[in-house]
């Protein structure tokens, strides 16, 4: 969640392909919700609050509701996870989860968290976070409850953040700048065996500290494949590489910029935040990579960032 990947502008958060036969069909919608953050109220810079969408009617709510920094991190089922600075000072993170079914928010464990996305494993029982800890930031294994059942990585020589579990559970991709840059990297689930994924290609003009070299990552559901944002030439567009860091693509192209985004979990969508030559605002779309059938879902005077897809029946 380090940067606004649309302008470069840093938030109050610092340092965030294979097709099948089918596309995605109308009648997933009936059980996909779409979470993401807005920044409300208009021009505010510090007042993110959480929105879920109802992909069939397209219907929004705001679930967080709360004048603080509320970042939607990761969903999983009937829970929503979020970080938020509510109960303490700003910029001083913790971890929430809103439950869908009961329609209520309880924070989850002590762990001061660092500005980061998190993953779950094993049904949901299990999740990686990143923690902030003075000068040190650690990736930790917890259960849902908060108790941490065991630590993968801790450094104070280097930013970590991002991680998110292999579809197996047994490899963690996360973003490190131990090479200098922001780029990604894999570990086994006990933080050994650790690589370097990305290279940002030298021929390409640096953008700078404030853009992503190579952004959030996120797993192409059914693949080996990472995809994550990263700005060339001025633009962002969204990337892939396989997880032993061959085939290197680029997803998206067109006018505008394509930033954070969440697969359906087909694997044959991309919803993803950026703008169109119509607007510089940041709204939502919906990529349907099949195609190339695009569709924007969000168009207000506020900007939209960073959707999570969730999958759960009301």
């Amino acid at each position: 969640m380090r940067l606004n990947p649309l302008t470069g502008v840093i938030l109050p958060m610092l340092f965030l392909c294979s097709c099948a036969s089918s596309e995605v069909g109308e009648s997933q919608y009936a059980a996909m919700y779409i979470a993401y953050n807005a920044l409300l109220p208009q021009n505010d810079t510090v007042n993110y609050e959480v929105y879920l969408m109802e992909m069939a009617g397209q219907k929004t709510k705001n679930i967080s509701n709360n004048p603080a920094v509320d970042w939607v991190c990761h969903g999983w089922k009937n829970k929503i996870y979020f970080i938020s600075d509510r109960d303490t000072t700003a910029g001083i993170y913790f971890l929430y989860q809103f439950d869908l079914i009961h329609q209520a928010i309880q924070r989850i464990g002590p762990n001061r968290m660092a500005d980061s996305w998190l993953d779950s494993r094993n049904d949901g029982t299990e999740l990686v976070i990143c923690r902030h800890e003075g000068d040190f930031r650690s990736f930790a294994i917890i259960d849902s409850t908060g108790y941490e059942v065991r630590e993968v990585l801790r450094t104070n020589q280097y930013l970590i953040n991002d991680p998110i579990f292999s579809p197996d559970g047994r490899w963690i991709v996360f973003r490190s700048t131990r090479s200098g840059t922001d780029e990604l990297w894999i570990a086994d689930e006990l933080g050994s065996h650790q690589r370097q994924l990305t290279h940002y290609p030298a021929d390409i003009s640096d953008p700078g500290p404030t853009f992503y070299h190579a952004g959030p990552p996120r797993w192409v559901p059914g693949t080996n494949t990472i995809s994550y944002t990263s700005r060339r030439d001025g633009q962002y567009h969204i990337f892939s590489i396989n997880q032993d860091g061959t085939q290197y693509l680029q997803l998206t192209s067109g006018s505008g910029d394509h930033g954070w985004h969440s697969w359906t979990k087909d694997g044959q969508s991309l919803i993803y935040d950026g703008t169109d030559e119509l607007s510089s605002n940041s709204d939502l779309f919906l990529l349907k990579t099949k195609s190339q059938k695009l569709t924007k879902l969000t168009n207000t005077p506020f900007p939209e960032r960073a959707p999570i897809i969730v999958y759960y029946p009301m």
